[in-house]
């Protein structure tokens, strides 16, 4: 694609995925200026690996896997944990106790909680997009998020668990 009309494709990707992209990068880092850092290098890297932005999907499935990327990069360099969010304890907003649960579970199992709950893709997608079982890193991202809140004294309830709770009981055998 010749340079004018790639620029203009690539603002137009931009434009039509930008807010979810931003959306998903808050997700997985708990800030939204950390998120705008995450959203400003995966998209740098998207147009630097000159992807065919004439395949919506596949650009969309590239830049989210880009976004984990950066995610995954920029937690290795705060794993000293003074960047990790205080839930505020017990008491706190259950979207703040579950953000700073999540603050706290392995990037590639967080990323495949917030790609399933928050963005709805599917199994196939999610495992395309982190290069590995999507089920199987969602159901990791529960135990972790079942520790983290035991260890916090937290009672808040995963919507996740009563569904695999309420799926156990369908199941022949089970």
């Amino acid at each position: 694609m010749p340079g004018k009309a790639r620029e203009q494709a690539f603002d137009a990707f931009v434009a039509a995925h930008l807010a979810g992209l931003r959306r998903t990068a808050y997700l997985m880092v708990g800030d939204w200026t950390r998120a705008d850092q995450v959203i400003e290098r995966s998209l740098a890297d998207l147009y630097r690996d000159h992807v065919d932005l004439t395949d919506a999907q596949a650009s969309l499935t590239r830049a989210r896997t880009l976004l984990i990327g950066q995610v995954s990069h920029a937690h290795r360099l705060t794993l000293d944990g003074a960047d990790l969010v205080d839930s505020g304890g017990p008491g706190a907003n259950p979207e703040e106790r579950l953000m700073a649960a999540l603050d706290q579970v392995p990037v590639q199992e967080r990323a495949a909680v917030v790609l399933a709950r928050f963005n709805h893709l599917d199994d196939a997608e999610i495992s395309t997009i982190l290069d590995a079982d999507a089920r199987e890193l969602v159901l990791e991202a529960l135990a972790h998020l079942r520790r983290v809140l035991a260890r916090t004294g937290d009672t808040l309830v995963l919507e996740e668990e009563v569904a695999a709770d309420n799926e156990a009981f369908k199941r022949p055998g089970a």
